[in-house]
């Protein structure tokens, strides 16, 4: 049986390039009930090079290309210098000649040879060596140098988070090989970042909602905001285009009509592109029963390996549905989405009606980002939402069905007003 890895949210903001990691105990907004994920190894992967013009003392000719890569999960540090002579000021390395240079992989230590600073910096500190070739030393500060991109993914029925941290720029200073990578004229330079966080539920009960959305919750939004978007931002005013994220996880015990098994999970995600003229939703979702003895849970995921015995599955297969009607942090969606069916008899193919109603819940932490010149665009991230609707044979307004939405990311997209 497969294990179906589920992206249930993408939220994505923008923080200044001194941004603060996450706390420790739990992602960002999320600390309660999450710990460190234990076998998650460090993931921090940082690139960054630049290039010099000019004479460096020591060095042979006049243009001069400095490089260095961590790769933390993979124990990977490299390190080089080369030195070309380009003449007439053609700073183009495919028309000069290379006449030398230094290249390591090795690390002849038990050590790592770097240690990771703040979010996204790493400090290098190692001798270097490649193929018997005499070590050289290698002592660089790379630090992000433009705003870090954070997003958070939630897996499975929840979980599972992961939050990962990026940037497209990565700022070099130091010496490799005894040559500062600053003692010349900087005609080049580059890099990137980024580096990620796995965390697990500790709580001892699943994280998700014990009780179906009320009558209210279901039909309507909460408050006259939420029908209409909110005033113009000072000196911004709303453009067309812009996204959302969503989804939940369920849970229903006892048994179905028509479905095996005395309980029953599932999960529904849903991407909305908010086009301005024909707005579609991404939704995918699956649906599995079982056979659980007294007091033991089902798997997050549909696999074997369980206390429970796994008889049915419904793959409700990834497609774009119509937006019937959407809101300030609210859309719904309706069609069918083709279904892929497994049980212990075979597999078959069949359909399942979708007509959804998902909405943010909470307060929505706030961060903008510049897109280019007078357009920005701003993230809203809900800590929790719910649904109304139908899934296939599951309504969300049945008794005894245990609920839970996971975060709500939307992102609105603005212009400078004249």
């Amino acid at each position: 049986m497969k294990r179906l890895l589920t992206v249930l949210l993408l939220a994505t903001t923008a923080v200044g390039v001194g941004g603060s990691a996450a706390q420790a105990d739990g992602p960002r907004g999320l600390t309660q009930g999450w710990a460190p994920d234990p076998y998650d190894d460090p993931s921090l992967r940082v690139a960054a090079s630049q290039d010099l013009t000019g004479r460096l003392p020591g060095a042979p000719g006049n243009y001069h290309r400095f490089s260095a890569f961590v790769y933390q999960e993979m124990e990977v540090l490299t390190a080089s210098i080369t030195h070309y002579d380009c003449p007439g000021g053609t700073w183009d390395v495919r028309a000069c000649e290379l006449l030398e240079g230094h290249w390591g992989d090795f690390l002849d230590s038990p050590e790592p040879g770097y240690q990771k600073v703040g979010v996204l910096g790493v400090n290098i500190s190692a001798d270097l060596s490649h193929g018997g070739y005499d070590p050289f030393h290698v002592e660089l500060s790379l630090r992000p140098d433009s705003p870090l991109t954070y997003s958070v993914r939630s897996f499975g029925r929840g979980q599972e988070l992961t939050e990962m941290w990026d940037t497209q720029d990565v700022r070099m200073t130091g010496a490799i090989a005894g040559f500062d990578v600053n003692g010349g004229a900087v005609v080049a330079s580059g890099g990137w970042a980024d580096d990620r966080n796995t965390f697990i539920w500790t709580s001892g009960s699943e994280p998700e909602r014990t009780a179906p959305p009320t009558e209210r919750e279901r039909t309507a939004p909460q408050t006259e905001q939420e029908r209409t978007a909110p005033p113009t931002e000072r000196g911004w005013t709303r453009a067309p285009g812009g996204s959302a994220d969503n989804g939940f996880t369920w849970r229903r015990q006892g048994g179905l009509p028509g479905r095996p098994g005395n309980v029953h999970t599932g999960f529904v995600t849903a991407a909305l592109d908010n086009d301005e003229t024909s707005p579609t939703a991404l939704v995918q979702g699956e649906w599995n029963d079982w056979y659980c003895p007294d007091g033991v849970a089902p798997p997050a995921f549909a696999r074997r390996d369980s206390g429970c015995t796994l008889l049915r599955t419904d793959d409700g297969i990834e497609r774009r549905l119509p937006v019937t009607n959407r809101g300030w942090k609210w859309f719904t969606t309706k069609g069918r989405l083709s279904t892929a069916i497994l049980d212990k008899t075979g597999s078959w193919t069949s359909t399942a009606a979708v007509d959804l109603r998902l909405r943010a819940t909470g307060t929505a932490e706030k961060t903008h980002r510049l897109l280019e010149v007078g357009v920005r665009a701003t993230d809203y991230i809900y800590p929790s939402s719910i649904a109304a609707g139908r899934f296939g044979d599951l309504d969300l307004a049945a008794d005894g069905l245990n609920f839970r939405g996971s975060i709500y990311s939307d992102t609105k997209i603005w212009v400078r007003t004249p």
